[in-house]
């Protein structure tokens, strides 16, 4: 772990909570980049390391369902042509990645 020049830049290099090293480009202040690595240390140790929940998961089928539910509230309706087209290829996508997981 450390602070490392790269040209004008300095950057970070850690590891984290999965074992893998990190690189981070901060900037070109090197004071800035140790506080930035400390805080990255601090994130990895207590568990709340931000790359890891940005980095989360999503299945199709919640992906899919939360876009239907906001194109179907949304103020402006979309005309109901493309909507059941869209419905209609959604379901099917849907069950064909159901076939997939099973």
């Amino acid at each position: 772990m450390g602070v490392v020049r790269r040209g004008s830049k300095w950057v970070i290099r850690y590891y984290g909570p999965d074992g893998r090293q990190r690189w981070e480009t901060i900037g070109p202040n090197k004071k800035e980049a140790e506080t930035v690595l400390a805080q990255r240390i601090y994130e990895v140790r207590s568990g709340k390391f931000p790359i890891l929940q940005r980095r989360k998961r999503l299945l199709f089928r919640d992906f899919a369902e939360e876009w239907q539910e906001s194109t179907s509230s949304a103020c402006v309706s979309p005309p109901p042509s493309s909507t059941s087209a869209s419905s209609g290829i959604i379901s099917s996508l849907l069950s064909a990645s159901d076939l997939l997981l099973h």
